[in-house]
């Protein structure tokens, strides 16, 4: 029976902000990135939820919708990896390597088959990685195994929730740590029943060589089969990735050839009905939205577009997107566009062995249909997307945006000549619908006049012009320079943040700090801007000497000797540009 309360028989209060804790329960408050987070049970499998890639999972929103096989497409494939899964006779293997070229179809038939095992039940978990997305990070690949399979088990959610609430650090351990600690652990502590039911689930990570860094992907793959070989989890496992040198000798290792199984996806005309099937499909779609005549395409457009793919699926979607996209001319125009590229030119004979020769007319089309005076912008876009600067967040539109000086409108209107290769995400990044395309960009072999390193000196004139203007603003009456895209989003992306902050430098030498939008700002610097100028200048060589635009920039760098930190930033920026032929006498 319960004693009488402090509040008995009381009535008209107020309680001002009040906690209430439950005897029952313990909780211990811990502040993890500035967050408090009690520790009652369930908060082990969120904090392990925060270190994970829901992004990537395959159902995730973020990729919808998600590239899969065509219906009546690789069905016998599908069906040999699926039968592997389920640990057919003659499949006793428990890691299946995928491996093929870009553009073959290999995060297709990933997320069919994931699908299908979903559906039958024998799917632990799928990770579809992706170096266009930068919140993923092969360290947090097996959080996001352990996560997928937890919400899948009650009795292995249970345990992994009790051991990180035990030690929050577990999410943040090496990933040989976490597969012990997260894994191979909690399963041992499963009863014989549960460990049963777990048996024989399917591990799917595609994209293995899209982990930065060789090391990393090796690690994964050692981690995995060292497991195996110790029988301390049991999983099968299905990795799916190009053939890197590193990754055909790794699986064919001694570690890992005697529990491995390989499978290729290889260019090849032996799928040409499966492309026809594919085409004809969609563009019988196509059709029939725009009111076309019954006999387009024609059969020999189709055998022309087939011949063209040259048995790479890539080239197949990449011709419908190409087709239906909005701001053209229209599909039967966009098709004749596609079909005149089966007019036979001369070639490097070398150049036309290439299994991307084909792939790489179609994207030389589409670079040739941007508008020419939209052209240099669009390369300039391209350019700063590629640039890998976590620091600077210029993957973010509107930090592109405001360092080329474009407005919104503009910026997408840009990009809007490129509808068929890539997309402008709801947050804010440019994505390519395939990886292929950015190698294309990069490559001035392949893209000749349209890669992006060849807009190298428009840009750097750009950003020094662009920093010159900033600072010859007046420091007393206009202590915020207007950005061309003032977005939310990107306000603590540079340059937005930054720009605001070199602007009234002058006040802030005289001065210890100065207060800007709400937010103090000390000493500001050339962070970004020396970040990009690093990452563009020792990459690629410049051109001739550019001593006009380098002298620009004297008036800052003899502000920034007063003082420290932008001393150091300015002099490495213009070190920087010296080094390609600036000329700069101070």
């Amino acid at each position: 029976m319960m004693s009488p309360g402090a509040f008995q028989e009381a009535h008209d209060f107020i309680l001002n902000n009040p906690q209430f804790i439950y005897s029952h329960v313990h909780t211990t408050n811990h502040t993890i990135n500035n967050d408090v987070i009690a520790f009652v049970p369930g908060s082990g499998i969120q904090m392990l939820l925060q270190k994970s890639m829901p992004d990537a999972f395959h159902d995730s929103s973020a990729r919808y919708p998600p590239p899969r096989c065509h219906t009546g497409t690789r069905e016998a494939l599908i069906k040999t990896i699926i039968d592997w899964g389920n640990g057919a006779s003659n499949y006793s293997d428990p890691i299946l390597w995928v491996y093929g070229r870009a553009g073959v179809g290999k995060s297709a038939v990933a997320q069919s088959s994931a699908e299908a095992m979903n559906l039958q039940g024998n799917l632990g978990a799928a990770v579809f990685l992706s170096q266009s997305s930068e919140d993923q990070d092969s360290r947090c690949l097996f959080t996001s195994i352990t996560y997928q399979i937890a919400i899948k088990c009650d009795t292995f959610s249970s345990i992994v929730d009790y051991r990180i609430r035990k030690d929050p650090t577990l999410v943040d351990k090496s990933i040989t740590e976490q597969f012990r600690e997260l894994l191979i652990k909690p399963l041992q502590e499963l009863g014989e029943k549960e460990r049963a039911r777990l048996d024989g689930w399917v591990i799917i990570i595609d994209g293995l060589d899209e982990c930065e860094g060789m090391q990393a992907q090796c690690d994964i793959v050692e981690i995995v089969a060292t497991s195996i070989r110790e029988r301390t989890t049991p999983f099968r496992w299905i990795f799916l990735s190009r053939p890197e040198r590193h990754l055909s000798t790794l699986f064919t290792k001694k570690l890992t050839d005697s529990v491995s199984r390989h499978l290729e996806l290889p260019v090849s005309r032996e799928i040409d009905h499966e492309i026809l099937l594919y085409l004809s499909d969609e563009l019988k779609t196509v059709q029939e939205t725009h009111n076309l005549q019954s006999s387009w395409p024609s059969e020999k457009d189709l055998t022309t577009l087939v011949n063209l793919s040259a048995g790479l699926w890539i080239y197949a979607v990449t011709v419908c997107r190409f087709i239906i996209e909005p701001n053209s001319s229209g599909p039967v125009d966009q098709l004749d566009a596609v079909l005149s590229l089966a007019t036979p030119v001369p070639s490097n004979t070398s150049e036309s062995d290439h299994p991307l020769t084909e792939l790489d007319m179609f994207y030389t089309l589409i670079m040739r249909r941007v508008f020419p005076k939209v052209l240099p912008t669009v390369l300039q876009i391209l350019l700063l997307h590629s640039l890998n600067l976590p620091q600077c967040q210029v993957q973010v539109i509107p930090a592109v945006a405001n360092i080329l000086g474009l407005s919104e409108l503009q910026l997408r209107n840009a990009c809007s000549s490129l509808q068929s290769v890539l997309e402008i995400t709801p947050d804010l990044h440019i994505r390519f619908y395939h990886a292929s395309f950015g190698e294309f960009i990069r490559n001035p072999t392949r893209s000749k006049e349209f890669c992006i390193y060849s807009s190298l000196e428009p840009l750097r004139n750009g950003l020094l012009n662009r920093l010159n203007s900033v600072h010859s603003h007046s420091t007393e009456t206009n202590l915020i320079i207007d950005v061309t895209w003032p977005n939310p989003e990107a306000s603590g992306f540079w340059p937005f943040g930054y720009f605001n902050g070199y602007s009234p430098f002058e006040v802030s030498v005289r001065y210890d700090s100065i207060f800007v939008e709400g937010s103090m700002v000390s000493r500001p610097h050339l962070r970004g801007a020396v970040f990009i100028a690093h990452e563009i200048t020792n990459k690629h060589s410049g051109g001739a000497s550019r001593q006009s635009n380098a002298t620009n920039l004297q008036p800052a760098y003899q502000l920034f000797q007063q003082t420290g930190e932008c001393y150091k930033g300015t002099t490495l920026y213009l070190g920087l540009w010296q080094k390609q032929g600036f000329v700069l006498e101070l």
